[in-house]
């Protein structure tokens, strides 16, 4: 019976550590829908929200305002 338990135990801890999902890659959680036309956010300072976006409303695909911020973001690094 304790050979069967520490069975049940070394498979439960074999599944724990390989996990039963897919690993996702950074660039799959990190990266920006093509083309990317307009970058809506919300600056919060002392209380008041400021509601801001970057790039045309009306879709142009000749506008690269959205271009250096892309670029910016690409370029930061993480760190632990």
């Amino acid at each position: 019976m304790k050979k069967y338990i520490a069975l049940v135990f070394a498979w439960l801890c074999v599944l724990g550590f390989t996990g039963c999902r897919r690993s996702v890659s950074g660039a799959e959680v990190y990266s920006f829908p093509e083309p990317t036309v307009q970058i809506t956010g919300t600056f919060y300072s002392q209380g008041q929200e400021t509601f801001f976006a970057i790039g045309a409303d009306p879709y142009d695909p000749n506008n690269l305002s959205t271009a250096a911020v892309i670029h910016w973001f690409y370029s930061l690094e993480l760190t632990a």
